[in-house]
């Protein structure tokens, strides 16, 4: 049986979810840094507008800003307040994730030629995702 209350087990847990968190961040930095390009096209206007694009780009911002509290939370040595950090990565989290499920949902929609049954299941599904998402900050505040 694992004594999940020994201190080096939880300093060896500890140290495992902060090397995969950099991995990720890193791999994920990458990805931002090698696209931007892409970004500057829209931005500089040389393509059409389209307004799906508003919702990549939060999406990619929610999720450096969530990556961002990662980093902070995870290398940071100083006494600092743990609750508004969950919090706050708990929010940039959930807001990427819905954004992301959102572009594809609506991807969905479009596959079926907004047939109404599928702009149904699809709305649903994607309202009870941001709604246990909304349900799990609400519980990060109150724990």
């Amino acid at each position: 049986m694992v004594n999940w209350k020994d201190a080096t087990l939880v300093v060896e847990q500890y140290l495992g979810v902060a090397k995969v968190t950099h991995f990720c961040a890193g791999v994920f930095l990458w990805e931002f840094l090698s696209t931007v390009d892409y970004e500057f096209t829209d931005y500089s206007q040389k393509r059409p507008f389209r307004w799906t694009l508003i919702i990549y780009l939060l999406t990619r911002y929610a999720t450096l800003g969530a990556m961002l509290c990662y980093m902070i939370g995870f290398n940071d040595r100083i006494v600092f307040d743990c609750k508004a950090w969950l919090e706050a990565t708990y929010a940039f989290s959930y807001y990427s994730l819905s954004l992301a499920s959102g572009l594809i949902a609506m991807r969905a929609v479009a596959l079926w030629n907004f047939h109404g049954i599928v702009v149904s299941a699809v709305s649903i599904t994607w309202l009870a995702n941001v709604a246990s998402m909304a349900y799990g900050i609400v519980q990060a505040s109150i724990e």
